[in-house]
């Protein structure tokens, strides 16, 4: 449902790409600029200084830099906690050097660049909406551990704090969960997973200890809040800086030859992931939602 762009600052220096840059990447758009912050905007501050752009063309496009810079990348450019331990960008010359090294260590799931680099997205290609480029609002998938797991794993790698808020989404047997928890422990990125249920598990506190404490390498914090039932319609998976939403919930289930043998997951837009979240918050100060700390 997100992807990771690296995005060239090289770009820039031509003005139909800061189209791109202004209005295509965000949480409701499904993709993130992938970069060290600081050096990103000091590579592409100096290429647009350089570039033959129109003087007042120009001013916009540092005016826009200058607003991601005071806000630290705002809502396009991040840098993943899973990515930032692979190198210092001290260690580097420029992005090109940068993105050579992360590419050797996880690819991204598109490169856009109007430089020879192999395999990048030029603008005709992201204006055609390519594969590699297009993110659909919605995704259909089967309702499989793997596959519900598979389809969440870019918001895990996203994010550094992941809450999953469904009715019926269970803290024993549940696949699901383990094939979330084994993603985290491999990641060792994600410091809290707050599970939102209204399932009130007997002795939440012994299930954890003989389901999932010791049996991985490492466990986020983690916290179980039990909602009253029907306090939450749709079911979310929260983080940071990208939400998605389900109206079937996140469990596993067998096939029964019908439409809802598959799941469908959508970009949850940023009023409503906050709505959601104050509402969550609300529940807990007023005493009607209970909060249990498994794992600290």
């Amino acid at each position: 449902m997100y992807k990771e762009i690296a995005f060239d600052p090289y770009c820039l220096s031509e003005y139909h790409y800061y189209g791109v840059l202004k209005s295509a990447f965000g949480e409701e758009r499904g993709r993130f600029i992938v970069a060290s912050v600081n050096q990103w905007l000091a590579e592409a501050f100096s290429i647009v200084k350089e570039s033959d752009i129109q003087d007042v063309k120009k001013k916009s496009i540092k005016t826009y830099l200058n607003t991601l810079r005071k806000s630290k990348g705002g809502n396009t450019l991040v840098l993943p906690a899973y990515r930032n331990s692979v190198l210092d960008p001290a260690s580097v010359e420029n992005w090109h050097e940068w993105f050579e090294k992360q590419r050797e260590f996880t690819d991204f799931d598109a490169t856009v660049s109007n430089r020879d680099i192999e395999g990048a997205l030029n603008y005709e290609e992201i204006i055609a909406d390519c594969e590699r480029w297009s993110v659909p609002p919605t995704i259909r998938i089967d309702r499989t551990p793997e596959d519900i797991t598979g389809a969440l794993l870019p918001l895990l790698r996203l994010g550094n704090q992941i809450t999953i808020i469904d009715q019926y989404f269970r803290l024993a047997g549940n696949k699901v969960l383990h094939e979330l928890i084994s993603f985290i422990s491999s990641l060792k990125s994600v410091k809290k997973l707050t599970l939102v249920t209204s399932i009130d598990t007997a002795d939440p506190e012994k299930v954890f200890a003989s389901e999932y404490l010791g049996k991985y390498g490492y466990l986020p914090t983690l916290n179980l809040i039990v909602a009253p039932l029907k306090f939450f319609h749709d079911r979310y998976l929260l983080t940071e800086n990208s939400a998605v939403k389900t109206g079937q919930g996140f469990s596993d289930a067998p096939k029964i030859g019908a439409h809802s043998d598959r799941l469908s997951l959508s970009l949850c837009g940023k009023n409503e992931k906050s709505e959601t979240e104050a509402e969550l918050s609300s529940a807990i100060d007023r005493g009607i939602a209970r909060v249990i700390n498994l794992n600290q």
